[in-house]
């Protein structure tokens, strides 16, 4: 990847540099090394501007989002996929949108803002569905039920299932066992719940 990036630096290539700068961004947050990571998708963003690549500087901009969201740092998670967001639309790229709005659903869901998140989500899945993708319909129905579980605990079971059954169609062995521990997950809080409920009941009728 390094000497890719030589290569296309020694032949004044900026839009080769600035792909494989994303590609070895990539490979570096794969691999744990955030810093470097960060530096490598600023630097290809700098160069797609250069370019004026509107594509170019919406992709730069989610995966600098992964990058700090994975960091912890979600004051900037926001604002970097806001900016994708927008350039994702100005060329009309669902694909875009849908994966940006399911990460910046989740980044919401952390910082604890559970009605954003939900429609954040909530229009990811939207999208994902008029495409026909599959596996990010899954993929989000699963993140739903994680913000559910919180807020609407009752209506989270019914988003693992959803998700389990598509994951299950197409083998994503990932998405599914997502689905199944928080279709356990949601069991057990329905129990607990049902027995609070249960015993609040029992002393209400003893006084």
């Amino acid at each position: 990847m390094r000497q890719a990036l030589e290569l296309h630096a020694g032949a004044a290539d900026q839009l080769g540099q600035a792909d494989a700068l994303s590609e070895l961004g990539c490979v570096q947050r794969l691999t744990g090394d955030f810093p470097d990571a960060r530096a490598s998708r600023e630097r290809a963003l700098q160069l797609y501007r250069d370019l004026g690549d509107r594509q170019g500087q919406a992709d730069s901009l989610r995966y600098l989002g992964r990058v700090h969201q994975e960091t912890g740092d979600y004051e900037t998670v926001a604002a970097l996929y806001t900016q994708a967001l927008e350039l994702y639309r100005s060329v009309n790229d669902r694909l875009g949108q849908a994966h940006t709005l399911n990460f910046l659903g989740m980044a919401q869901h952390v910082s604890d803002d559970y009605l954003d998140a939900e429609l954040t989500l909530t229009d990811a899945l939207d999208l994902y569905r008029d495409l026909g993708y599959r596996l990010g319909q899954a993929e989000t129905l699963n993140n739903l039920g994680e913000v559910y579980a919180v807020s609407h605990p009752d209506q989270a079971g019914a988003c693992y299932k959803r998700a389990l059954q598509i994951a299950c169609s197409m083998s994503a062995v990932l998405e599914e066992a997502r689905a199944l521990e928080g279709i356990g997950n949601s069991e057990i809080q329905g129990r607990s719940m049902y027995r609070a409920a249960l015993v609040s009941a029992m002393r209400s009728s003893c006084t």
